[in-house]
């Protein structure tokens, strides 16, 4: 934030905050920020919660591909058979 720039980014988009901040209603604008913080930190929970299954899903596929890149034979048709193979082609 630059000297000349008081208030944030994210907050100045926040038009009843904004419009508290003008009015003097310092409480009003503290509420209004508690729940918009509130709010974000949701937000940041979901999006943390979808990247860890995106990783823990990334670990299943590279952790498989080593595995399937070095496996016998016989495993090898165990795993076509999970895959939907009937054998015998």
């Amino acid at each position: 934030m630059s000297d000349e720039q008081i208030i944030p980014n994210a907050v100045g988009r926040l038009d009843d905050v904004v419009d508290a901040i003008r009015e003097g209603r310092i409480d009003d604008a503290c509420t209004l920020l508690d729940s918009e913080a509130k709010r974000r930190s949701g937000k940041v929970e979901a999006i943390e919660a979808e990247l860890q299954r995106e990783r823990d899903a990334l670990c299943e596929v590279e952790e498989f591909r080593f595995e399937l890149g070095s496996v016998m034979l016989d495993r090898i048709e165990m795993f076509r058979r999970a895959c939907g193979w009937k054998g015998q082609e």
